[in-house]
């Protein structure tokens, strides 16, 4: 594109052009070329344009031509703008959201801490066409001296506290995000059992060191990740540039299931009558996940197989005190002694055959019996639990490991 514009440039001619100028010396001379803007992936934004100079030589031939000797020729020139701007390409990038994710923290404080500061070191990255995203490598190693707190983590299928649990959540987030914008999982594993904050195959766990999440930028645009957090919702956003108008539902297909047992435990920590809770139990699940690409128009265009998550069974188990044994029940009233006149006399054995007792000594009627009063029903410790206390039991954080 051209426009007109009033430029000038001072020319010239030497002795041997006095007879003829030759104007595509002169154009040469004064022709600047144009500077397109280009996207710059160390700043993610264009560079500057500048525009070029030129005139048109057919019309200045014809101004020469009709010029008298010695009579002055101003020769108009012309500003040459770049095809492409900076605003052109400023206004591409960044544009669109491709994705968006919101889920609910649960857990204390200490989780909330860690999904907050994890979230935190995510927030704004900006990854051009062709980049991977690690996650291990953005938030760093999780550690008390980064601010990281004790909270609940899976290892080895149970439970537990540690450093920096609870940010699975942060990356699960991302990943489920990352599939709604059809962009390329390069690394993902699912976590060892069940979450409750995404969809059976929508969740992403990591560990420092060993297991790490990774996408690549498999667009032709720069994308930005954005991460907000808000009344403990957990909002992920990625912005891009979109061509078209189509979008990606996502879905899954369970395979098979594992339900869990409920097994006792005897603990000689618990105390009588009473039990404890050690794993509230979760079932197994082997999900495959499903994207469905839609188009404006809400019509089907294709569905990809994602992947397969297992998820291993946790029982429940329920620590009960040891089972008391049970102590033999005894007479009130002691059994009188075979010889009146000497308590500690040895019994003397019967003779065989004899069928009666000792002769009962003369006096008041014998009060001894053989057998003690009846006593009060004895009953063991009262049974375990099996049923989950009224409390609802801890939710189940995600984990590093």
């Amino acid at each position: 594109m051209t426009e007109k514009a009033e430029l000038t440039a001072n020319y010239t001619p030497s002795s041997s052009e006095l007879k003829e100028i030759d104007l595509d010396v002169l154009y040469d001379e004064i022709y600047i070329e144009p500077v397109s803007s280009v996207y710059d992936p160390e700043t993610f934004s264009a560079t500057e344009s500048s525009n070029g100079r030129a005139f048109n030589i057919a019309s200045a031939r014809s101004m020469l031509d009709k010029a008298g000797m010695g009579e002055k020729v101003v020769i108009p020139l012309e500003t040459v703008e770049p095809e492409v701007k900076a605003e052109d390409i400023n206004s591409m990038i960044f544009r669109d959201v491709l994705a968006e994710s919101v889920t609910y923290i649960g857990g204390d404080g200490n989780r909330v801490n860690n999904v907050m500061l994890s979230s935190s070191s995510v927030d704004g990255t900006q990854l051009n066409s062709g980049d991977v995203f690690s996650f291990n490598e953005i938030v760093g190693q999780r550690t008390r001296e980064r601010g990281y707190l004790e909270a609940g983590a899976y290892v080895s299928n149970l439970l537990v506290t540690e450093i920096g649990g609870g940010i699975c959540q942060t990356s699960s987030t991302i990943y489920y995000t990352v599939l709604k914008a059809d962009l390329q999982v390069v690394e993902r594993q699912p976590h060892q059992m069940t979450v409750g904050y995404l969809p059976l195959g929508g969740d992403a766990t990591i560990n420092w060191g060993t297991i790490d999440f990774k996408f690549r930028n498999s667009t032709d645009y720069p994308i930005r990740i954005e991460i907000e957090i808000e009344n403990r919702e957990l909002t992920v956003r990625l912005i891009g540039t979109k061509l078209d108008d189509n979008y990606i539902k996502l879905d899954y297909k369970v395979v098979s299931t594992t339900p869990f047992e409920v097994i006792e435990e005897e603990d000689e920590e618990v105390p009588q009558g009473k039990t404890e809770v050690y794993s509230e139990g979760s079932t197994g699940f082997v999900v495959d996940t499903y994207k469905h690409l839609y188009d404006a128009e809400d019509n089907l265009i294709s569905t990809t197989l994602v992947g397969r998550s297992i998820y291993s069974v946790q029982h429940r188990i329920i620590k009960i005190p040891p089972e008391q044994e049970e102590e033999p029940e005894e007479d009130e009233t002691p059994e009188e002694p075979d010889d009146p006149e000497n308590p500690e006399a040895p019994e003397e054995p019967e003779e065989p055959g004899e069928t009666e007792g000792p002769e009962e000594p003369e006096g008041p009627e014998d009060t001894g019996e053989t057998e003690g009063p009846e006593g009060p029903e004895t009953e063991g410790p009262e049974g375990p639990e099996t049923e989950p206390p009224d409390s609802e039991p801890p939710e189940q954080t995600e984990p590093e490991e």
